[in-house]
């Protein structure tokens, strides 16, 4: 509980930079507007990229006030990107000490030099500021400068030499090491090995007059530098933040990202990261003007020409397009069994907002009880476990209310929850909710509801629903394609899980399920495209047409705890499972003040009966 009070204290004091981060947006807003100021004076044909920069500035500054408020409400971007942070000034303080500051300046700034946010920038670092600062002596002040050396020439390398940043990385973190094998990553003419290393010093040595030590991890940052200026590759990134469209965009990437960091931390300065993510946008802008004022330029020549080519084939065109949509139809047509439960679902689906339900808090009454009971044996101390082989349903209560202005409204919306809640009680529904979003229940609202004695009596009242015992995963909810006799999928929860299963192939085949050990088999007769597996049903179909009769074995597909293996035989040929990973366990949520409040969601239709 004192977490939550922690992370809700944290979310607030984010929330309220919230108007600091509109007044930055104001100033995004102005400066856009000056840029279209000009364009407009700059050419009289030009005069419509000025009203669509002045345009674009307004928006960006809605779009900017939107980005943070989605911070603030989902959090979790903004709490992640700030933990980082902090884990990561705790490293560069424990190893550049009273260089700290200079360090963190540079991380800060590390969006223009080096292409990086603040938090790429750090992490960077830690992996090989020992070596480095061991090779200096221990003197921080000048690790701090060789260490910004170094990753400016990491960044100014991918650029220029088309580099993977990955490999550049883990190249200098062997330097660190003594191992040098990864030195032609770098691209700068020298084989992988310590005597091109030397070969390399020696180089430099050559340009610089200064002798660098291969033992010395400095005098090879320090060296590959001196190579790197003298190749003109040195500066490519500040460059290129500067002048290139693709340079400019990661450049206003990373700030963005510096900014979500801020949002996070209660002594940011709101103002400069703001500042640096509109001197970034601004760049790009410049950078894109003259590609739309050549665009402008160059369209009537375009237009022209294309009017008189698609005269010429408008002929073939309408022959094409005429078979084209043939073929686009049919694939529809094919793809609408698939296309229908979806749309179904995204009509379906309705929330506790839409039925103007605000959530106070939720609470799981009861954690799952495994079915068992206890016979008593005479002569025998204690008693015999006879297990039910099962989970009971579980208990799950929203407390809630209806904010209404008047009598009348209240009783419309009264009426319109009761609708929602009681339609369809036969059958299991989807239901999630804000505070779970990676999980789901199967649930059915089974309770008596008086809303208007308890709105009269207290101001609230509760909704339970009546659930099958798992929380089940939404990632589970994907199906994963087994293309490979052998090939494994990892059941991550300590529960067992009922897969859907689509066996494709031919003839006849066999599927076999190997976990923990424990192998399981079933044999497939007549297999005409693909045979549907529906652990949880306790079924096998194609479409409409029952295959029980085709498919024998021991029950039906378990994917156990741990590793679960397929092996595919005869005419089966590949598997897409859709694992269903559940999980169990009490999650007892305490009232939680929102300023917006959290949402349920009741999808109609699905689970079983």
């Amino acid at each position: 509980e004192r977490e939550l009070d922690q992370n809700n204290e944290a979310l607030a004091k984010a929330e309220s930079g919230m108007d600091e981060a509109g007044e930055a947006a104001d100033e995004m807003s102005d400066e856009l507007e000056d840029a279209g100021d000009s364009a407009e004076k700059s050419e009289s044909k030009f005069s419509g990229l000025g009203t669509t920069l002045k345009a674009v500035g307004a928006a960006m500054g809605a779009v900017v006030v939107a980005a943070a408020a989605g911070a603030v409400k989902l959090g979790k971007e903004v709490v992640s990107a700030y933990a980082d942070y902090e884990q990561l000034v705790g490293g560069i303080d424990t190893l550049f000490k009273d260089s700290s500051n200079e360090m963190q300046r540079y991380a800060a700034n590390a969006y223009k030099t080096a292409g990086m946010s603040a938090n790429d920038y750090m992490e960077t670092v830690t992996g090989f500021s020992a070596s480095l600062i061991s090779s200096l002596g221990g003197d921080t002040e000048k690790a701090a400068k060789y260490a910004d050396m170094a990753i400016t020439d990491m960044s100014d390398n991918a650029n220029k030499m088309g580099s993977d940043m990955e490999s550049i990385k883990n190249a200098y973190q062997g330097f660190a090491k003594g191992q040098f094998n990864m030195l032609d990553n770098l691209k700068l003419g020298y084989g992988g090995t310590k005597t091109e290393m030397e070969r390399l010093l020696a180089d430099a040595e050559a340009i610089s007059g200064i002798h660098y030590d291969v033992d010395s991890y400095a005098d090879v940052v320090s060296a590959i530098h001196v190579i790197q200026e003298e190749m003109d590759i040195a500066g490519t990134t500040a460059k290129e933040a500067d002048a290139t469209i693709s340079g400019s965009i990661s450049s206003l990437q990373s700030a963005i990202q510096n900014l979500i960091v801020g949002f996070g931390d209660a002594d940011a300065d709101m103002e400069m990261l703001c500042e640096n993510m509109v001197d970034a946008f601004q760049t790009v802008v410049k950078n894109i003007t003259p590609v739309i004022e050549n665009i402008v330029k160059a369209l009537p020549t375009v237009v022209e020409a294309l009017i008189q080519a698609i005269a010429d084939l408008l002929p073939t065109l309408l022959e094409t397009v005429t078979e084209l949509f043939s073929q686009v139809l049919t694939t529809l047509l094919s793809l609408l069994p698939s296309l229908i439960p979806a749309a179904v679902e995204a009509v379906m689906t309705i929330s506790s907002a839409d039925m103007g339900i605000r959530i106070e808090s939720k609470n799981v009454f009861s954690a799952p009880k495994y079915d068992v009971q206890f016979a008593e044996i005479p002569g025998c101390h204690g008693d015999l476990i006879v297990g039910g082989g099962r989970y009971p349903n579980v208990q799950i209560t929203y407390s809630v209310f209806v904010p209404a202005k008047t009598v009348s409204e209240l009783a419309e919306k009264i009426t319109a929850i009761k609708r929602w809640l009681y339609a369809n009680q036969d059958s299991y529904h989807t239901l999630t909710d804000t505070y779970d979003t990676a999980f789901f229940r199967k649930a059915v609202f089974a309770s008596q509801l008086d809303i208007e004695d308890e709105l009269n009596r207290i101001g609230v009242f509760t909704v339970s629903f009546s659930c099958l015992p798992f929380r089940y995963s939404s990632d589970g909810q994907t199906a994963v394609t087994i293309t490979t006799s052998g090939q494994s999928l990892t059941n991550p929860y300590g529960f067992s899980s009922k897969p859907f299963i689509r066996v494709n192939g031919s003839g006849s085949g066999s599927l076999t399920v190997i976990t923990n050990g424990s192998l399981k088999v079933w044999q497939l007769q007549s297999i005409d495209g693909y045979v549907d597996i529906d652990s949880e049903q306790m079924n096998c179909f194609k479409g409409t047409v029952l295959k029980n009769d085709k498919v024998s074995g021991n029950g039906f597909p378990i994917l156990e705890s741990g590793t679960n293996t397929f092996v595919m035989t005869g005419g089966v040929t590949s598997l897409a499972v859709t694992p269903r990973w559940c999980q169990s366990g009490r999650h007892q949520f305490h009232l939680i003040r929102h300023r917006r409040s959290p949402q349920l969601y009741l999808v109609r239709g699905h689970g079983r009966a």
